[in-house]
């Protein structure tokens, strides 16, 4: 994928966003869904990422990443 003139290398990593007292989670591959498929991540995952919502730096996600 190219953004900006910069090639991209998509699927080594996820998107984390806060959500209240949690993270949620999805693949980098997030960005390629929507861009290229019209496809959407659960309400939920666009509502918090699209908030200014903040969580504390010292938690950690579930998964230790």
């Amino acid at each position: 994928m190219e953004r900006g003139g910069v090639r991209l290398t998509m699927g080594r990593a996820d998107v984390r966003v806060p959500d209240g007292e949690t993270w949620l989670v999805a693949p980098d591959l997030v960005y390629h869904y929507v861009v290229k498929h019209d496809d959407l991540p659960p309400s939920r995952f666009v509502e918090a990422a699209m908030s200014d919502a903040r969580i504390d730096a010292s938690v950690e996600p579930a998964n230790g990443g």
